[in-house]
């Protein structure tokens, strides 16, 4: 048994692991036993359209005035498929199990056993976990609902994924997250494809996906944003194919359990409990798209859970600059993995995309962030009368303030200005993610990201991949020295158990925090370092008038240690030196000045693997040189560092 999974066992809760043990043991039973008799005789079934879409007028042009549209279209039609930057060819034959970029197909066993087998060992899950969710057959039914595809071409694409992947054999039977995707998926192929009726085989399959992912929800699990999938994916089911065996089942278990964890895994202030901005786009475009469902079919939709909801696009709208940037706080970049578009992502920024869907939803215009112009994604799911109405309204004037948003252990220090013109620093100052395994969570604890004017100076990386780039890349990314903060020695602020675990995990405790009139500060620690008696503090202080944001860190220790002040620039930021330990930092006509504590010894790093330092991770997968620059230097008990970033004039 591998070191990762023991500390997965010894993380979970003791009901939690019974739990597991007895779905593998009864999974065992029906795979050996009973797995050909669990099919009823089911039929063609009635499917009931889960949302409208704008005109076909409208939807014309949208194709046709985006080239990429008709592009992708031929590179599928030709077995191309494109996952993490990387154009793959797939064979004609069983595509679905087969592993393209490490040319290998993938054992027939149990699904199951993957589990266990470590299915992100087996397979690159980046590339065939998203190739079967199936984002990219919505594709195809969108060019079949324009008439420039049979609608025989996508159908025959979903009947050879049945052929291939009998109930309970491989792969795609081991995770009931990446089922719900699949079969919400197949709902709006259904949907674009204009379907009154489900042909029996395809019927038959959505219904043993249904029982899969009922028999393996996630209730009580450690898998965090796991159970809203399951539970949105059942909730498709249900309602959309309403006279499949166990739809009434659904349709109750759905109404009940999915508005409730709405409201249990969306903090008070709004954020997902995963505490990942990435994350948390991805489970509110699904969840928005449950709650224009249920209005279209007609299904109560309890309006505590979509308050909460609302809430939840609102402070992801606080963490969208004017110019559409966001900060990488925690695992973040899997948009390359959860875009129901298929490659919409390289040409419409989502989190713009989410944020409108939401503004239509709630017609709510303070959502529509600055850089709102239209969409190529939303009219294929909101009525002509929805979009019409985001056409007509403009984003809301916004100034942008000091924010505390002490759920989620996020602190906004802004100078109060326009949102266009202001700098603003966000702090990470709370609980390090979920317990028990914080599996997105980073060692970031009191690390910052500063914007100035809309634009990101100071960053976040990234996450560049879980499994597929290797230990070696997973754990830089979610390092302490891959975030705006200090580290003591070379360690880490928390230890690793695995790439989705970490043990003695550290949380941030908010020491002091004013937020004007006038001067914005923050004051936290974290323990990370508490086996060895030390403890950081961490001030930042903020002058709106001058706009000088001042960062003092001190140790309270027994005596001196090495530490390190890390800072990661935006790759588009360019570094002068202008003194011993001051640099300017210049990005699109803008500039700060970044002043180091004095006695520091300072290096910087531009794209090198060696260290490594130096990258940014927008999207798994992808990555580009950026500038990291490291001061140095022993601390004594007490002693202040200090840093102080400032708007400067532009060298010439």
């Amino acid at each position: 048994m591998s070191t990762y999974l023991l500390n997965r066992i010894r993380l979970m809760h003791p009901g939690e692991v019974v739990l597991r043990a007895l779905e593998q043991g009864r999974d065992l039973v029906e795979y050996l036993l009973l797995r050909d008799r669990l099919t009823p005789a089911i039929g063609e079934q009635p499917f009931r359209a889960p949302l409208r879409r704008c005109c076909t007028e409208r939807l014309t042009a949208i194709w046709e005035n985006n080239p990429w549209h008709g592009k992708t279209l031929l590179q599928l039609l030709a077995g191309r498929f494109a996952a993490n930057g990387v154009l793959y060819d797939l064979p004609p034959e069983d595509p679905w199990n087969y592993c393209a970029d490490r040319r290998r197909r993938l054992p027939r066993i149990m699904g199951r056993r993957y589990i266990f087998k470590r299915m992100y060992e087996e397979a690159n899950m980046q590339f065939l976990g998203t190739l079967n969710r199936h984002y990219h057959l919505v594709h195809l039914a969108k060019a079949a609902a324009l008439a420039r595809l049979p609608a025989k071409c996508v159908l025959a694409q979903l009947e050879d994924w049945v052929r291939c992947n009998p109930y309970m054999v491989g792969i795609n039977w081991a995770d009931p997250l990446h089922t719900a995707i699949r079969v919400t998926n197949w709902c709006l192929i259904f949907c674009l494809l204009g379907m009154r009726r489900v042909p029996a085989t395809l019927a038959r399959s959505l219904h043993l996906q249904g029982v899969f992912i009922e028999k393996h929800l996630s209730f009580g699990s450690s898998a965090g944003n796991h159970l809203l999938g399951e539970l949105w994916g059942l909730f498709f089911l249900g309602h959309c194919l309403p006279e499949l065996p166990r739809a009434h089942r659904w349709r109750k278990l759905t109404l009940d359990r999915l508005p409730a964890e709405i409201e249990r895994q969306f903090l008070d202030d709004g954020l997902h409990f995963e505490r990942s901005l990435s994350y948390h786009r991805y489970v509110v475009e699904y969840l928005l798209l449950v709650l224009l469902a249920a209005r279209h079919l007609g299904v109560p939709f309890p309006e505590r859970a979509a308050e909460r909801l609302h809430r939840a696009v609102a402070v992801l709208r606080t963490f969208v600059t004017s110019r559409g940037e966001v900060p990488a706080f925690g695992d973040h970049g899997h948009e390359i993995t959860t875009d129901i578009h298929y490659l919409s992502f390289e040409h419409e920024d989502l989190f713009v995309s989410v944020l409108a869907l939401g503004a239509a939803v709630f017609r709510d215009r303070t959502l529509l962030p600055q850089g709102w112009c239209g969409s190529q994604r939303l009219p294929w799911w909101l009525a002509e009368d929805d979009y019409a109405w985001l056409e007509r309204v403009r984003p809301a004037p916004r100034q942008l303030h000091s924010q505390a948003l002490r759920a989620s252990g996020f602190f906004i220090l802004a100078d109060g200005r326009r949102e266009e013109e202001a700098t603003a620093a966000i702090v990470r100052c709370g609980p390090m993610g979920l317990r028990p395994l914080h599996a997105h969570a980073h060692a970031d604890m009191l690390s910052f990201v500063l914007f100035h004017r809309g634009l990101a100076f100071l960053i976040d990386p990234g996450t560049y991949g879980y499994h597929f780039k290797g230990r070696r890349w997973r754990e830089y990314f979610r390092s302490t020295a891959a975030h705006n903060t200090l580290q003591v020695r070379d360690w880490n602020q928390a230890r690793s158990g695995g790439a989705m675990i970490w043990l003695d995990p550290v949380e941030g405790t908010l020491e002091a925090w004013a937020d004007g009139p006038g001067d914005v500060v923050f004051q936290g620690r974290h323990e990370g370092w508490r086996k060895v008696r030390v403890i950081h503090h961490r001030r930042l202080h903020l002058e709106p008038r001058s706009v000088t944001l001042t960062v003092e860190d001190w140790l309270e220790s027994e005596g001196p240690w090495p530490v390190r002040l890390h800072y990661h620039l935006h790759p588009e930021v360019e570094l002068h030196e202008l003194a011993q330990n001051r640099f300017v930092l210049e990005r699109n006509g803008l500039a700060l000045r970044l002043d180091l504590p004095s006695n520091a010894q300072v290096e910087r790093w531009r794209g090198d693997d060696r260290v490594p330092a130096g990258w940014h991770s927008p999207l798994f997968g992808i990555r580009y040189p950026c500038w990291t620059v490291r001061a140095s230097l022993e601390a004594a008990p007490g002693e202040t560092l200090r840093t102080r970033i400032q708007p400067v004039e532009c060298p010439r």
